[in-house]
């Protein structure tokens, strides 16, 4: 949006939701929020954006009027646009694209609230002042200008650009670069990095088990057995690779489970063994390294950080099950394909990139499966 619209960006402060109800998503619940720093590595963010667009300036919250410092910028405006109230407004659809520009709807809205201000205000003329003191006024406010900023808030809605309609490609190139920008911090990476080396060179399927008791698409029994029979297409379709010499009938790849809830994912092991596949998942894995203290530490997170440890093993294995009614499935599906956007079933495509990924493609809570709900990407 900041780009598009070529102004500046605040970096956005995100809530964290409940760890144990996990329908409290505290949304406005300023003791939840956490500022871009606690989620990011800020600064490596700040600097690739940089390099991406070198004239986007980028603030951090804490210096907007957090003290009488040279550095911070007093706010002279807070308003926001709905972006909802753009003519034919279709939520997930990809309103806008390059021939329906944002940066159009946002210069539009802004004359109107700048408009507003401004004739909410009255003139009254001073007879009494004098031309010098008119210029000096002047003056002074271009100098408070340079000082102050307005703060406009957007909606980030899932999907609002469709970058796949645009013929010269500069959207989807831009949308890359600022993928890069977003590197999670340190100690969910470092939890990656162990659990990927406590199964060492072997290579693993993996899995986007939804069984949080928050949001279940279906029964528990339906969906563990659409991922196993998922699971024995992937086997089929990929064991003459040579990379799976190592691997024949008596012993299939191991499968990581990603799942919240630590209950469910003993379960789905359970029914792998009697299928015929080896399932691990985050927990079972800490607890195998001895006296490394890697329980406590997936313990210490909250439950959102929690899902990045997964994130970056799902994103690490050879073949990927998830659901396409799942935001987090479809997060992952995007980063393992190299256009960056789920492109459909590697099951249904003759060269995938090395994407490796299959999304089951299963009804929502509204009976409208994803592939009519987000059209624009698929």
């Amino acid at each position: 949006m900041a780009i598009e619209a070529g102004v500046g960006l605040v970096l956005p402060s995100i809530p964290l939701r409940h760890k144990d109800d996990l329908v409290v998503y505290n949304q406005g619940n300023s003791t939840a929020e956490r500022q871009f720093e606690e989620w990011f590595d800020q600064k490596h963010a700040v600097s690739s954006m940089g390099q991406t667009c070198p004239q986007l300036k980028v603030i951090a919250q804490e210096d907007l009027q957090a003290g009488d410092r040279d550095s911070m910028r007093r706010v002279e405006n807070r308003w926001s646009l709905d972006v909802h109230s753009t003519r034919f407004f279709r939520e997930r659809n990809g309103h806008f694209w390059a021939g329906k520009p944002f940066k159009a709807f946002f210069e539009e809205g802004l004359a109107q609230l700048r408009e507003k201000k401004h004739s909410g205000k009255k003139h009254v003329k001073d007879k009494s002042m004098t031309i010098q003191k008119h210029l000096e006024n002047e003056a002074e406010t271009a100098e408070e200008a340079s000082t102050t900023v307005t703060i406009v808030g957007m909606r980030a809605d899932l999907e609002l650009f469709n970058i796949a309609n645009d013929p010269t490609g500069h959207d989807r190139h831009l949308w890359d670069d600022l993928g890069k920008a977003l590197r999670f911090l340190e100690a969910p990476r470092a939890i990656v990095d162990r659990l990927l080396r406590q199964i060492g060179d072997e290579r693993f399927f993996a899995v986007g088990f939804r069984g949080e008791s928050n949001n279940m698409p279906e029964s528990i029994k339906q969906q563990i057995s659409e991922n196993f029979d998922a699971l024995d297409r992937a086997w089929e379709s990929y064991r003459a690779m040579p990379e799976m010499a190592a691997y024949d009938s008596d012993k299939r790849p191991l499968v990581y489970l990603a799942c919240g809830d630590e209950g469910q994912a003993q379960a789905f092991a359970e029914e792998g063994r009697g299928r015929g596949w080896n399932v691990t998942h985050k927990y079972a894995l800490a607890e195998a390294m001895s006296n490394d203290g890697a329980v406590e530490n997936i313990s210490a997170l909250p439950f959102d950080f929690e899902a990045i440890v997964d994130l970056g093993m799902l994103v690490k294995s050879y073949f990927f099950v998830g659901l396409m009614s799942s935001a987090f499935s479809y997060t992952v599906a995007n980063m393992r394909d190299p256009t960056t956007r789920y492109r459909g079933s590697s099951f249904a495509m003759w060269e995938d990139g090395g994407a490796r990924t299959h999304l089951l493609p299963n009804n929502d809570i509204h009976g409208e499966t994803m592939m009519e709900k987000y059209a624009c990407c698929l």
